[in-house]
């Protein structure tokens, strides 16, 4: 990464960008909680040249629920890049009935660019292609609970995908990955919850667990048929005065004819961090990962992390995969425990960073 230290420069400047001080951020809080914080946003990475736009962050309370239950958020963005990429992405989580009920999902649009270096553990990152991607995507998932902890539901989630780089390569080799063609892709997905975590955005103990299943029919607005099924275990644990001790397990396996860009990959800002965008796409994957989260002084945050990540469905040890760091926080909002994270990661191929908000899990 030849311009490493330039694309930190200008990270470490927008941190300071997004700091929430009276010249910087629009802040609304009125007597009913609801926090509405609008921020100007800029990065640059060498794939997306210089990205400009803005982000808001909506924490509220639906009507009718007390003072003391979980809050809903809309994390809503657009940013437009020197070379022409547009970015629009609006992430929701919703509580109802004292968290009972929970809505979830995404709405967004995008025209980016994705790199990609083949499948399975033994792809090489020297065989990066990078490729444009235009697609809207729509996602939603709607969850009762049915005894205290447990909630059970179903949703949908739709893209459609536009890879005029990669139909060029369908064209001329057999090495294209499988969904290379684009086009529309409906998975309906059955979801399990268990969810005893103390608070939201920051959760100090209880645990958290999720089962998926994604089912797509061609025959049902998609133009692939295939299955996929993830399992997500998270515990936190208050240790001492030291802070707190965060812990996952995640995995996902696909059927043989899944998308490439619907298989579990590494890395993402929440899983594995330090390895570039989707170095490693396979049709299984299972990760173990631990962070330890600390106070620093007043609004900021420390925290350090590892990850171990198998790749393939063939057990093999070469196939693991490493990667550790550590980064800082600085809250938004105390009350809720809204923040704003940057981490590096490194990896034996190198290192990458991540600039986001609230923490990775």
């Amino acid at each position: 990464m030849g311009n490493s230290s330039i694309r930190i420069a200008i990270i470490l400047a927008s941190v300071l960008v997004l700091l929430p001080r009276q010249s910087h951020a629009q802040v609304e809080n009125d007597s009913s909680g609801i926090d509405h914080r609008l921020l100007p946003l800029a990065f640059y990475l060498p794939e997306t040249g210089l990205a400009l736009g803005g982000l808001g962050i909506l924490t509220f309370r639906l009507p009718g629920e007390n003072s003391t239950s979980r809050p809903s958020q809309i994390i809503y963005s657009a940013a437009y890049t020197t070379r022409g990429q547009l970015l629009i992405y609006a992430p929701f989580e919703m509580y109802a009935k004292d968290g009972k009920r929970r809505h979830i999902g995404e709405i967004g649009y995008y025209r980016y660019s994705y790199s990609y270096y083949g499948l399975g553990p033994d792809s090489e990152l020297d065989d990066e292609l990078v490729y444009r991607a235009n697609f809207p995507r729509v996602q939603y998932t709607s969850l009762w609970e049915v005894i205290p902890g447990l909630l059970l539901g179903a949703g949908a989630k739709y893209d459609h995908f536009s890879l005029p780089d990669l139909r060029n390569l369908t064209d001329s080799c057999a090495c294209a990955p499988p969904g290379a063609e684009g086009g529309n892709v409906m998975m309906w997905s059955a979801t399990a919850v268990y969810d005893t975590r103390d608070v939201l955005f920051y959760p100090t103990q209880g645990l958290f667990a999720q089962l998926v299943h994604d089912r797509s029919w061609s025959s049902v607005l998609s133009d692939y048929s295939f299955s996929r099924w993830s399992a997500d275990l998270r515990a936190y644990l208050e240790v001492g005065q030291v802070g707190i001790l965060a812990s996952r397990i995640y995995g996902m396996r696909t059927t043989d004819d899944t998308p490439f860009y619907h298989q579990p990959y590494i890395s993402s800002g929440s899983l594995s961090r330090g390895f570039p965008d989707r170095r490693f796409i396979s049709d299984q994957i299972l990760s173990w990962q631990q962070e330890l989260r600390f106070p620093i002084r007043g609004r900021f945050y420390g925290a350090g992390f590892y990850s171990f990540t198998h790749v393939g469905k063939e057990i093999d040890t070469s196939h693991m995969q490493w990667s550790l760091g550590g980064g800082v926080r600085y809250v938004l909002d105390e009350a809720e425990g809204t923040r704003i994270r940057l981490d590096v990661g490194v990896q034996r191929e190198g290192w990458n960073f991540y600039l986001t908000v609230n923490e990775a899990f």
